[in-house]
């Protein structure tokens, strides 16, 4: 009722303001449209290949700063430095670092050289291709080149005061979904099945590349994701044996499902992505939608498979995982209208798992979460 209050009495003055934006707005796009129109830029191609080039460097640029900026602290979320607190060898440590920094700069590289394709549209000459790979060769060099600075504090005594958990989160799921993530790329027992995701991206590029139809291209994204996936199992069933720490601090059942969602669909996004750059390194940008969805479905199922049978049995998470994002990935790739079968899985199998882990919370059934 205050909301109507306030607008109705400031009903006039709104209007007013809103008939003089639409003003000078007309009179900005009207002025606009007559500098860029196609006979001043006939008269002056140079000019505005020009302009467009140096907003096009000043973007890239921009980006590269702000990837140095966030690489110059540890952008592994405290892990780096807590591994090494607890014993770890530095170069073990810095596999973490080295991983977060690469898929963090290719992201930003590929997003970048969009935006330079869509700014220089028209203008300037050269292959998409040529562009993206610059983009995000530039973002990696960055990112690989920034010093990086302890982030420890000096205590009492002189000790290293390190927070593991940001002190300005104060959501559990944000919290856990970044204590996981942490877990999942500083494990060594996951770093083979990251190196087999990178060895089916590899194949899935020199498949795009040779020319090879789509649907085998996508199967190769598919098996990238699929060994993603059994990452998050294995890591999955290696914390059954300390879960019980996490459910003294408070934290619920339902929480830690959540957070292991948030971290597969952080998986999935990174998945995607390395898929999109491929396809678009190889010029096979007609295979760019299947082949995200392929390589995104083994880790947007894996969080809804892991307690509707036994979560310490990974193999049994790997097989499951197997079977479901097959079908559905190859369903996508016969035809798009595929798509539509994905969220309603995904909602089916949360709303099984959701009922397996309530009766599990209220005693019905035994397991490793009770």
């Amino acid at each position: 009722m205050s909301w109507l209050r306030r607008s109705r009495h400031g009903l006039a003055e709104a209007t007013i303001a809103l008939v003089a934006i639409g003003v000078f707005g007309s009179l900005f796009v009207h002025v606009f449209r007559d500098i860029f129109s196609p006979d001043i830029a006939a008269i002056a191609p140079k000019v505005v290949r020009g302009s467009v080039s140096v907003a096009c460097l000043v973007l890239v640029s921009i980006t590269c700063l702000l990837i140095r900026r966030v690489c110059q602290s540890d952008v592994t979320l405290g892990w780096r430095d807590f591994s090494m607190l607890s014993g770890l060898a530095s170069a073990k440590a810095g596999v973490t670092e080295v991983f977060f920094r690469a898929a963090m700069a290719t992201c930003a590289g590929i997003i970048s050289g969009g935006l330079v394709i869509l700014v220089g549209q028209g203008t300037l000459n050269l292959p998409q291709t040529w562009i993206v790979t610059a983009t995000t060769g530039c973002c990696l060099v960055a990112a690989m080149t920034t010093p990086r600075y302890f982030t420890g504090t000096r205590g009492f005594a002189g000790l290293i005061a390190f927070d593991l958990v940001s002190r300005t989160w104060v959501s559990p799921t944000a919290i856990t979904i970044r204590w996981r993530g942490g877990l999942l790329m500083r494990q060594p027992a996951t770093w083979g099945f990251w190196a087999a995701a990178l060895g089916a991206f590899g194949a899935m590029a020199a498949a795009s590349a040779a020319t090879i139809p789509v649907p085998f291209v996508c199967v190769f994204a598919w098996l990238s994701g699929w060994f993603m996936a059994a990452a998050i199992a294995f890591q999955a069933a290696s914390e059954t044996t300390s879960i019980h720490f996490e459910y003294a601090l408070g934290i619920t059942p339902r929480q830690i499902a959540r957070s292991h969602a948030g971290t597969s669909f952080l998986v999935a996004a990174i998945s995607a992505s390395m898929a999109a750059f491929v396809c678009i390194l190889t010029n096979n940008r007609g295979a760019i939608p299947t082949a995200m969805a392929s390589a995104a479905m083994a880790p947007s199922m894996i969080p809804f498979l892991l307690w509707q049978i036994d979560v310490r049995r990974p193999l049994i998470q790997m097989l499951t995982c197997l079977m479901a994002s097959l079908f559905v990935a190859t369903a996508i790739i016969a035809t798009k209208a595929a798509f539509l079968l994905w969220p309603a899985v995904l909602v089916f199998l949360a709303q099984e798992q959701g009922k397996r882990l309530q009766a599990r919370a209220s005693g019905e059934r035994s397991g490793p979460y009770t």
